[in-house]
């Protein structure tokens, strides 16, 4: 009777691994992907607003886009989510396994807290985003640290 209870226990704890809503393992990998075709995408959206218009299904899309594309922060926000969710996705990775113990999720969610505390001590952030903000104005660069 017990081993039949763990049986379905266990069985019914692989199929709610496998039926997660959300696919942060596939975030990582489009990020970088948009990161890669950016220049490319930024001069699609703000040269020819015709085109853009008829692809995107609504206006709002459009001035969302635009407004991306026309910003700097667009860029530097691509490249902190990349930078950071290295360590996110491989603290995933190891929360799936299906031999991890709640000792094992104590240490994998603490781990990654402390590694996202540390950079933010640090003031590290990748070097790219330290490249695009030393562009912007001094008074905004201030500020930018912390809006991270």
């Amino acid at each position: 009777m017990i081993e039949k209870s763990t049986q379905i226990a266990c069985f019914f704890f692989q199929v709610l691994l496998q039926h997660i809503n959300i696919r942060w393992l596939s975030l990582l990998p489009s990020i970088e992907r948009l990161i890669e075709t950016y220049e490319p995408l930024k001069l699609y959206f703000l040269n020819d607003q015709t085109k853009t218009k008829k692809l995107t299904a609504a206006a709002d899309n459009t001035q969302l886009l635009t407004s991306f594309f026309n910003n700097p922060d667009g860029s530097c926000t691509l490249n902190f989510l990349e930078n950071v969710l290295v360590d996110i996705q491989q603290a995933e990775l190891n929360l799936q396994r299906t031999w991890t113990t709640a000792v094992d999720l104590y240490r994998i969610i603490t781990n990654l807290m402390k590694k996202l505390e540390q950079r933010l001590n640090d003031k590290y952030f990748g070097t790219v985003i330290e490249y695009i903000n030393s562009h912007f104005e001094p008074e905004k660069n201030s500020t930018k640290h912390y809006q991270f």
